[in-house]
């Protein structure tokens, strides 16, 4: 355990908070770190060209407690804050807190405890996801206690259609700082954890599980309830391409993470104009092809669920058959939600 009456012996761990248009919600994530029951925090705090007063806000921090950095710079997304925040990270550890989410006192304690105890590279705790009314939102249960090798973590990779945030989030966990040699977030691009994180994970010998709820992650009602871009969309099918192609390369199935690209596509395709369908030209390409690549090795099941989503990839593409599609991709939604909701019931 850290000795929290000399920290000037413990380890610098640097958490990286990229801040943009959250002043509304800054203040309750900045002060969680700072109430951290570990001590010895570099704090860095990177202004990306932030419109409203969360500067400010920031500079205020910074002069109030010299444990905090912060760096201010024009706008260039959530990617470049933390590349940013990496090239002066002075810590043997590292930590990723997104500016709109909190976390418990004890998290980076006793994070970095486990990853001493069972010398771990990484070590991930469970989250808890909350409204901003404060109601603990409907999750899966996640793992706790249990040690991965990077390998095993693939394995989940080709198991879960979705992915699990638990593993592909990078903010529920604390890394030792070499991990991210020669490594950088993608710019420009949405869904950077999923495309980081292989990486991250490929450099690691053990990966620790905790079962400690230590992070908080609001689910903000504007992004709820606001439209998706259909940047984000194609940023997030191609999230998913990428790494069915990093599996692939190191002999991993790819069927499931497919599939899970076939649903970031079917979600575009559900509310896209016919007139921006060819947009999504390429990606229909992609995601068609590997499934029909992947049809010929993999089990029958498997089989059945790609000739199912490739047919109905061809139907929402097609101007004659886009409702039935929509009317698919629907039905397939919502047994899966339902799913989902039946399986917290007996949870809880």
């Amino acid at each position: 355990m850290p000795n929290k009456d000399n920290v000037k012996s413990d380890p610098i761990i640097s958490v990286i908070v990229p801040i943009y248009k959250v002043e509304k919600y800054i203040k309750k994530c900045v002060d969680s770190i700072l109430a951290q029951t570990y001590t010895n925090l570099e704090i860095i705090l990177v202004d990306d060209g932030s419109p409203d007063r969360c500067a400010e806000i920031c500079d205020g921090y910074a002069k109030a407690n010299e444990r905090v950095k912060v760096i201010h710079q024009p706008n260039a997304g959530l990617s470049e804050a933390r590349n940013s925040g990496l090239a002066i990270a002075a810590g043997a550890y590292i930590g990723f807190v997104d500016n709109d989410d909190y976390i418990a006192p004890t998290m980076y304690e006793t994070l970095l405890s486990a990853l001493d105890k069972n010398d771990a590279d990484i070590v991930i705790c469970r989250y808890v996801s909350i409204n901003e009314s404060g109601e603990i939102m409907p999750q899966f249960d996640l793992p706790g206690n249990k040690k991965y090798t990077s390998k095993q973590v693939f394995d989940i990779f080709c198991r879960e259609r979705m992915g699990l945030p638990y593993f592909i989030c990078s903010w529920n966990k604390l890394y030792k700082k070499e991990l991210f040699s020669g490594l950088k977030f993608e710019k420009g691009r949405f869904s950077q954890d999923l495309l980081m994180m292989p990486y991250v994970f490929e450099k690691c010998g053990t990966i620790e599980a905790i079962e400690d709820k230590l992070y908080y992650y609001l689910v903000r009602s504007d992004n709820i309830t606001n439209p998706k871009s259909i940047k984000h969309e194609i940023d997030e099918t191609h999230a998913y391409l990428s790494l069915c192609g990093y599996l692939k390369k190191r002999g991993f199935p790819t069927s499931l993470p497919l599939q899970a690209a076939f649903m970031r596509l079917a979600r575009a395709y559900s509310w896209v104009s016919i007139q921006d369908q060819p947009k999504l030209e390429e990606l229909y390409i992609l995601v068609t092809r590997g499934l029909i690549d992947e049809m010929r090795g993999c089990a029958l099941k498997l089989k059945i669920q790609n000739i199912i989503f490739c047919f109905t990839l061809q139907m929402m593409r097609s101007k004659i058959f886009h409702n039935i599609g929509l009317l698919v991709y629907s039905v397939i939604k919502n047994a899966k939600n339902i799913m989902k909701n039946n399986r917290f019931r007996k949870m809880s």
